[in-house]
């Protein structure tokens, strides 16, 4: 018996592993607390990346419990578990790294556009030439313009010389800004921008779902997801603000469009930081299921794991953990 006991536990202790290289990533921000003796070990901040994948996998294993009722009857699928099923699928994981390389994209094109053609250009009128050979300084815009054109048709029958009107300049004091001489620069500004916030809102819409599926306290451990809310709900509103704003704004603070510009290049290191950690996570999970394979076949054929099975196990712990922080309980 005591044979067979050890036997069978060497078999099961493998599996163990498994489950627990498996375990979701978001496991650690889990309302559970860990019980040692007396001593309760509360869930804390995950400041690592979170895969989508680890999350979906996080709320079917609390759904788990819930799929049956006292009478062993299954119950209906919760919108959570539906609702990770559906993220969980690579086209759509896909489709949400394309559109974070394109609102990096489209936030470098914007950068070059405004540079290279500034949609308004700040003059400063220093002074209006009146020329109406009278004192008075108090006629109209049409008046002076009528006598400019006077003044210059004078000036270029008399020989391209002409010396300064009796009544001399209005001084103005004023800034003008001159109107958009780009008008398929325009356009396509305005293009992008619409663009731009329909992919802010995409995300905004996911991340408020995703909030409810984990729990509001859930979602604001893991520190990145915190991070990816904070960046989306800042940009589309500085988006919109500076859009629609932007004159108020400049006028009241000119630091406003350079606080706009940087928060545009923390959206591109954070875009960034996701379509790779996505990249890693999706590797490493490839990884982590051959190994469970392997392990299974070896159970079904009652063949022992080789000497080398624990240290790929370990590293594969070790590599798995570091990106993407499963809870070791």
């Amino acid at each position: 018996n005591s044979n067979s006991n050890s036997n069978s536990n060497s078999k099961d202790a493998p599996k163990r592993r498994v489950v627990f290289l498996t375990t979701p990533n978001v496991a650690a921000t889990s309302r559970r607390n860990i019980h040692d003796g007396s001593r309760t070990e509360r869930p804390k901040i995950n400041v690592g990346i979170p895969s989508r994948k680890s999350v979906a996998e996080y709320v079917q294993s609390k759904e788990v419990a819930r799929s049956h009722d006292a009478s062993g009857n299954a119950k209906p699928k919760k919108w959570r578990t539906t609702f990770h099923e559906f993220v969980d699928q690579e086209w759509f994981q896909i489709t949400m790294q394309v559109l974070l390389l394109t609102d990096v994209l489209i936030i470098f094109t914007e950068l070059y556009l405004h540079a290279e053609f500034p949609s308004c250009k700040l003059v400063e009128r220093d002074c209006i030439s009146c020329c109406s050979g009278s004192d008075s300084h108090s006629h109209s815009d049409a008046d002076a313009d009528a006598d400019a054109a006077r003044w210059l048709a004078s000036a270029a029958s008399d020989g391209g010389h002409q010396g300064f009107c009796d009544a001399g300049y209005d001084p103005t004091g004023t800034a003008g800004c001159d109107a958009h001489k780009y008008d398929t620069v325009h356009t396509i500004e305005e293009v992008l921008f619409y663009i731009t916030i329909t992919i802010l809102l995409i995300f905004l819409v996911e991340n408020l779902v995703e909030m409810a599926a984990l729990g509001v306290c859930n979602y604001f451990r893991q520190a990145f997801l915190a991070l990816d809310f904070l960046v989306i709900t800042i940009s589309l509103a500085m988006e919109l603000s500076f859009h629609f704003l932007h004159n108020q704004l400049t006028d009241v603070a000119a630091g406003v469009l350079v606080l706009f510009r940087c928060w545009r290049f923390v959206r591109i290191g954070h875009g960034l930081m996701e379509v790779a950690s996505e990249m890693a996570n999706s590797q490493y999970d490839i990884l982590i299921e051959y190994v469970k394979e392997c392990e299974e076949k070896m159970k079904e054929n009652n063949v022992s794991p080789p000497k080398k099975h624990q240290k790929v196990i370990d590293i594969l712990t070790e590599v798995h953990t570091h990106h993407d922080h499963r809870d070791h309980h």
